[in-house]
């Protein structure tokens, strides 16, 4: 990676790149190592890494470094980092406010240029310092339940089951070749010499078509041997 793409950028930071733009186990373990390069933790100053569950963070030199250096590894539920991640919740949005209004200030200041990557590092260096304080850590971890421990963080109505839909059903009839149509969606769909209970989530549906979630709870996506009926 060349050097100059991170010149001026926050200081202590390490660049990586990667063919496909995403984290890998192997991008995430030289990381790993750079962390603990600057927490420096040992048996009696462990330190807790909160991380989401994407395979990357998984990786057996990870997880064996971790165990060796004492950096307990803290894997978040699935779908939950939008309450329970400190750095989704408290500290990318100001970031990305600063962010956005550093670039509004470079754009001004050079009529004419774009921002390309030889500028990215130093425009957010400048938006970082001012995201990166002790009182958006804090808040973050706060916020999240994570310290102080709350446990109430997601309240009942968040977990509560979903309710049947309310919305008037109208079947949408689609034609496959020279099959006939359905004309009639009430109580059953029947088609050629066969019955389709809807209420028995249409047992006897084809597996020649891919099956997807429409907005009814009751027929997801029925493709039946004359037609295929979606609730709307």
């Amino acid at each position: 990676m060349k050097q100059e793409l991170i010149d001026e950028a926050p200081t202590g930071t390490m660049g990586i790149a990667q063919e496909s733009g995403w984290m890998t186990t192997v991008v995430f373990y030289k990381w790993f190592v750079h962390f603990q390069l600057h927490v420096k933790a040992s048996l009696d100053d462990k330190v807790l890494l909160i991380v989401d569950g994407h395979i990357s963070h998984k990786g057996i030199e990870s997880l064996t470094f971790a165990k060796k250096h004492e950096i307990i590894m803290v894997c978040l539920p699935p779908h939950c980092t939008h309450r329970m991640q400190p750095l989704d919740v408290s500290f990318y949005g100001p970031l990305k406010t600063y962010f956005n209004q550093e670039v509004s200030t470079w754009l001004k200041s050079h009529p004419g240029r774009v921002v390309t990557h030889f500028e990215i590092g130093a425009i957010l260096n400048k938006a970082y310092v001012k995201a990166a304080t002790v009182q958006t850590a804090v808040n973050g971890l706060k916020k999240t339940g994570l310290w102080p421990v709350d446990p109430y963080i997601f309240p009942d109505y968040l977990v509560e089951p979903a309710e049947t839909t309310t919305r008037s059903g109208r079947a949408r009839r689609r034609f496959n070749g020279s099959r006939k149509p359905m004309h009639t969606l009430s109580g059953s769909i029947s088609g050629r010499s066969r019955k389709f209970d809807i209420t028995n989530n249409c047992k006897h549906i084809s597996r020649r078509q891919p099956t997807s979630t429409l907005s009814s709870p009751i027929l997801r996506h029925s493709y039946c041997n004359t037609y295929d009926t979606h609730i709307i």
